[in-house]
């Protein structure tokens, strides 16, 4: 008996179909900083960069990119699938009878 199979494209959730998302370093920076607000500002540049040289950056100009490509979608902002034809024709009805219409 044949198996039959449909691919299907949708939005990628990682990055709500942008294709960026926040790089996790700058993510644990602000997590463990909170951007060092909570000192004066003429100290903040230099508690910055004492963070990033812990972590092998020598200078502003080679900290790492805030935002990079989204791992899930490749940076597209689409995710591929695939799916038993059953299935799909399961999830058409389905929306069908729930008045939802796609294309």
């Amino acid at each position: 008996m044949k198996t039959y199979f449909v691919s299907y494209e949708e939005p990628c959730n990682a990055c709500d179909g942008s294709g960026i998302i926040e790089n996790p370093q700058w993510t644990a920076y602000w997590h463990q900083t909170n951007g060092h607000r909570h000192l004066p500002i003429d100290q903040q540049l230099e508690a910055d960069e004492q963070w990033w040289a812990k972590r092998g950056y020598s200078s502003t100009s080679k900290w790492p990119p805030e935002e990079i490509n989204c791992d899930e979608c490749d940076g597209n902002g689409i995710r591929h699938g695939r799916v038993l034809l059953t299935e799909a024709l399961s999830e058409l009805l389905k929306n069908h009878q729930m008045g939802e219409v796609s294309p």
